[in-house]
């Protein structure tokens, strides 16, 4: 019982620290709703600047909106043990536009995109399509999502004039007709951009490329490179990294021509003996489990969950967010 009211208190104590600087509302799609709204659109518009958005899952999907406010837009996850089938879904293209800087998207799955028209904008633990970010922007963060698709077009398109962090995702191309099947494309002078502890998989093809950087300032270190080409094949900001191929030069800590059976098994995990483990900078695990904020399977939520109680007695409590 009292395990029980201590992680009570906490879950209560986090909701009571937003709201005592920023509103907290709900959305619930289902019938009956347990949620201050039925969608994003009404949520959004009801919301002031600072407010966080918590959306319940439900059978169908959410339809994407223009952020126009500094939101916190959080979903459950993209996959949930034991009932896989019920997530938090989004259709269509989330747009952050002028005015939502500072935002954040987390926790939502389905073949959706995302457009980054503003600054500060953070993407983080969503299973997606894509991600185009707009010309002259600052502090955009990819951070923990998993981009699985079968597109003829880029997992992330990079516009000049953009300094871009992007960590600890998992990014898989399947489109594989030899027509620019890409991960991330980012190719102009005025671009900064960190790729630092991915996965990147693009199916085989003449055109096929997992990262175009040409001309742009980056730096690509602890990446798995399973398949696809890199551009430009330079010793210059590449550093740390596996691939499968001689799409790297072997400076700087990289690896090349590596058998890939030999790094990762399930779910991208390094396996025994693996040359990845502690191969990375500082000594650090190459691949999406390395680094200060490695990859959340599920994509669970960076907010407290209660995932085990051990009461006595349990009454019957309202529907809670997880």
């Amino acid at each position: 019982m009292q395990k029980f009211f201590f992680l009570i208190c906490v879950f209560v104590s986090f909701l009571l620290s937003i709201q005592s600087y920023a509103a907290v509302i709900t959305v619930d799609a289902n019938h009956p709703s347990a949620g201050m709204y039925k969608n994003l659109k009404d949520a959004h518009d009801a919301a002031n600047s600072g407010d966080t958005i918590l959306v319940y899952p439900f059978a169908g999907s959410y339809n994407a909106i223009d952020v126009t406010k500094k939101l916190k837009i959080i979903g459950r996850g993209w996959y949930h043990v034991p009932i896989s089938n019920i997530s938090t879904t989004i259709s269509g293209t989330m747009q952050f536009l002028a005015g939502s800087s500072g935002s954040l998207l987390e926790g939502f799955r389905h073949a959706f995109g995302v457009t980054v028209d503003a600054n500060s904008i953070t993407i983080k633990r969503n299973d997606l399509d894509h991600i185009n970010v707009k010309s002259n922007h600052t502090g955009t963060v990819i951070l923990q999502n998993l981009f699985d698709a079968n597109q003829q077009s880029n997992l992330i398109y990079v516009f000049s004039n953009n300094d871009i962090f992007i960590a600890n995702n998992i990014f898989i191309n399947r489109y594989g007709y030899s027509s620019n099947s890409l991960g991330i494309f980012a190719c102009h002078n005025t671009i900064s951009i960190n790729i630092i502890f991915n996965y990147m998989s693009v199916a085989t093809g003449n055109k096929n490329t997992a990262l175009n950087l040409d001309n742009s300032n980056y730096y690509v270190a602890n990446n798995i490179i399973a398949s696809g080409k890199v551009s430009p094949k330079t010793s210059l900001g590449f550093c740390n990294n596996i691939s499968n191929s001689n799409q790297l030069n072997s400076s700087n800590g990289n690896m090349i021509n590596v058998d890939m059976s030999a790094v990762y098994g399930n779910s991208y995990k390094l396996i025994e003996n693996s040359p990845a483990i502690g191969a990375g900078t500082n000594g650090t695990d190459i691949g999406i489990y390395g680094g200060s904020t490695p990859f959340v399977p599920c994509g669970y939520p960076s907010i407290p969950r209660i995932v085990n109680i051990e009461a006595d007695h349990l009454v019957s409590c309202p529907r809670s967010f997880n």
